[in-house]
């Protein structure tokens, strides 16, 4: 036990990751809980000696697009005034349901689609209840009636277990 005042008692301390990426769970927390919980918002960040890579080692710099799509990261990631500029590049959706249709276009047409047209295409975000919402939002928005399939959780000799899964058929697949 050391007698030291400092912090981590005045023993140097490696601290890896992206501070900018890598953010403290709380459970059900909105966006101001979950920053005041970071590493940042500490007591202990006063002194704290930041070491910051420059260089995207898994980004191709070779093109511009690249090079500017590494840089408008870096300033994310380092901007104290919290608010970015989105480059034109980047589609700004008012609803979730605008976001849908544009990632995937005519989704509530019936249409004939590629074979790839749901698996070269997602929607992600960070909290398992977003992904819900997202999801619901969008097998909502598939045209015709739900088909329940039941799918057995257990088997054994005298039980079946089954449990209802509802999965819209929305449109046919070109082979």
């Amino acid at each position: 036990m050391r007698s030291d005042n400092q912090p981590f008692s005045g023993i140097t301390v490696v601290l890896g990751g992206d501070f900018c990426q890598i953010l403290h769970v709380v459970p059900k927390g909105a966006r101001e809980q979950i920053v005041a919980a970071s590493l940042r918002q500490s007591s202990l960040w006063g002194s704290v000696r930041v070491l910051t890579l420059f260089e995207n080692m898994r980004l191709d710099y070779s093109t511009p697009t690249n090079a500017q799509f590494a840089n408008f990261q870096m300033e994310i990631g380092s901007n104290p005034l919290k608010i970015v500029q989105l480059p034109s590049i980047i589609h700004n959706c008012e609803t979730v349901q605008d976001l849908i249709l544009y990632v995937y276009p005519n989704l509530n047409i019936s249409c004939e689609r590629e074979q790839c047209f749901l698996t070269e295409r997602i929607i992600l975000s960070a909290r398992n209840d977003d992904v819900s919402a997202i999801n619901d939002d969008t097998l909502n928005m598939f045209l015709g009636e739900p088909i329940v399939y039941l799918a057995a959780d257990k088997f054994e000799e005298h039980e079946i277990s089954l449990t209802p899964s509802t999965i819209k058929m929305p449109f046919e697949i070109m082979r």
